[in-house]
C-alpha cells in the first residue's frame, strides 16, 4: 500500500452466501484468504483488492442497518476497486451472463 493510501475492505450482504462466493472465487478469480468457520462469512482477494461477504443469517444479527433489508440489496451504491487486469476479470462476468448491468468506463 502506498504512503497515503487507506485500505477500504467493504461488506456486502449475499442473500445466497454460497452462490456468492462460487461467483467471486470461479468466475471472477477472486482468492478466498479465510472465512469464518460455522458462518456464512468470507473474506475474498484480487490483487490486493479485498471485498467481505456475508450471508443474511450473519448480516441480521449486526445493528449498523439503517433501514430494513430487503433484496436487491446495494441500492444506490457504487463500489470501486483497483485491479491490475480490469479485462481478466470482466471477461468471465460478461461471458457467463452475471448481471453486468453497465459497460465499463475510465474515470479518474
Amino acid at each position: 500500500m502506498s504512503p497515503g493510501t487507506r485500505r477500504r475492505v467493504f461488506e456486502l450482504i449475499a442473500p445466497d452466501f454460497v452462490k456468492s462466493l462460487n461467483f467471486y472465487t470461479q468466475a471472477t478469480g477472486f482468492s478466498q484468504p479465510y472465512g469464518r468457520p460455522g458462518e456464512s462469512s468470507a473474506c475474498l482477494d484480487h490483487d490486493g483488492a479485498e471485498l467481505m461477504i456475508v450471508g443474511c443469517s450473519v448480516a441480521a444479527k449486526r445493528d449498523w442497518a439503517a433501514e430494513k433489508r430487503s433484496c436487491p440489496y446495494g441500492w444506490g451504491i457504487n463500489l470501486a476497486i483497483e485491479v491490475e487486469d480490469i479485462d481478466a476479470l470482466h471477461a468471465p462476468c460478461a461471458r457467463n451472463g452475471d448481471g453486468i448491468f453497465l459497460e465499463m468506463e475510465e474515470k479518474c
